[in-house]
């Protein structure tokens, strides 16, 4: 970015905002988002109606922890693109809303928000299993399997979709069903504290204790501060 900055000034259609903006993309991605946002508004500046830096600035904005800030430039996105050429940065900042929305604990607007950016095209496994999680933490276990089931239609891979998969069927009460689900996202990554530490509790209610004390001492292994491991763990030990 920085030679292309210091170019000869041949420059496709958008100009050196383009520059600007893959300079704050990398710059983010090295956790400088104070230098992130300035070269991203310098991009916005340099182009008003670029949608796609803008959209970016609000997930810089939320990296950042100015929520109000960052859902403010995401509803100017959404509210501005209006053609068809638009439509794909529109979905995308409609999944990036949905996601802070979600870091809120608003997940209300969390869930209608993930189902525009689908009904936008974004019908990804991310957001899928975004969704999903979301739908779990409403207590929504019905939808929340079901979108977790899409998730893995597009990405037989996605352990966060057989994650959520497996806590709403543990939330219902289909304990075998949820041990498989959480025995494939291990599979998939064995490195999960909390996989392992829902499988254990799933093989508690199924009432495979020696199991589940080992596959929670594990989770405790990968994460000495996994809650639920440890409070499980505590409880046994006050029983036995």
């Amino acid at each position: 970015c920085e030679q292309a900055i210091a170019g000869n000034g041949d420059w496709w259609e958008l100009g050196p905002a383009q520059a600007w903006h893959g300079m704050a993309q990398a710059i983010a991605g090295q956790g400088d988002y104070e230098s992130a946002l300035a070269a991203i508004e310098r991009a916005i500046a340099m182009d008003p109606g670029y949608l796609a830096a803008q959209s970016d600035q609000s997930v810089i904005l939320w990296y950042m922890g100015d929520y109000d800030a960052a859902i403010s430039v995401a509803m100017e996105v959404i509210e501005s693109g209006s053609t068809f050429a638009d439509r794909s940065v529109v979905a995308n900042t409609l999944a990036n809303l949905g996601r802070i929305y979600s870091s809120q604990q608003n997940y209300g607007d969390a869930i209608a928000t993930y189902y525009q950016a689908i009904n936008h095209g974004h019908e990804t496994a991310t957001t899928w299993s975004n969704l999903s999680a979301a739908l779990w933490a409403n207590k929504n276990y019905g939808e929340a399997i079901s979108a977790a089931e899409a998730a893995i239609r597009l990405d037989p891979q996605s352990e966060q979709g057989w994650h959520n998969q497996a806590a709403a069927q543990a939330a219902l009460g289909y304990y075998e069903q949820a041990q498989i689900s959480y025995e494939t996202a291990l599979d998939i990554n064995n490195q999960n504290a909390a996989v392992w530490a829902g499988l254990g509790a799933v093989q508690l209610r199924l009432d495979e204790t020696d199991a589940a004390i080992e596959v929670l001492e594990t989770a405790i292994q990968l994460d000495p501060h996994q809650d639920l491991a440890e409070n499980i763990l505590n409880t046994l030990e006050d029983l036995l």
